[in-house]
């Protein structure tokens, strides 16, 4: 399920009617529990039921999802020797991918414009952050993946079920359908 986008290559589609190599780097990811993490890993576990998709992360034991690959950098490192090793990982992964999806984080900004600069792929940058403005190379990125995504009016945080409540089966169907139209949006 591929849809014809003109902000990938040209022969994107035709190249991959298959699954995909996917390769999400990202800032946070569970056991963190801000928005972007919950976000990350429901993207990961959806993609992954009709793609290969790898998580390059900054974490310490990563919570893991069936069917998906996590490459975790310590988060309790010094921060510049963090980074480099989170470049040198992208660098070594980023060969055997067929798109990179990088959310917005300082932290993965630097690394994701350094490499994306010495190998040529798709890249789509998520800015799911919105609180924090976009750095130089946030700005960069954005232009260089010339696709806007908009989370503004989506809901893709799963509805709660509380106790002593009716199911809020209207909350989920359109949860359903945020996240479906996100995908289609995404891939």
């Amino acid at each position: 399920m591929i849809a014809e986008s003109p902000y990938l290559y040209p022969s994107f589609k035709v190249l991959y009617s298959e699954a995909m190599r996917i390769l999400i780097a990202t800032p946070l990811y569970p056991p963190d529990t801000a928005l972007t993490a919950q976000y990350v890993k429901e993207l990961a576990g959806r993609l992954s039921k009709d793609h290969v998709v790898t998580i390059l992360l900054y974490g310490y034991l990563p919570e893991e999802v069936r069917g998906v690959k996590t490459i975790s950098i310590d988060k309790r490192k010094p921060v510049l020797l963090r980074v480099f090793l989170f470049l040198k990982s992208l660098l070594k992964t980023l060969p055997q991918q067929d798109l990179l999806l990088t959310v917005n984080g300082r932290s993965v900004e630097i690394p994701v414009f350094l490499a994306v600069h010495t190998r040529k792929i798709p890249l789509i940058f998520l800015p799911y952050d919105t609180q924090s403005p976009l750095s130089f190379f946030g700005r960069r990125l954005q232009e260089k993946s010339k696709q806007n995504i908009s989370f503004k009016d989506l809901s893709l945080t799963r509805p709660e079920i509380l106790p002593f409540q009716e199911y809020p089966a209207d909350a989920f169907r359109a949860y359903e359908h945020d996240w479906e139209s996100h995908l289609a949006t995404l891939i």
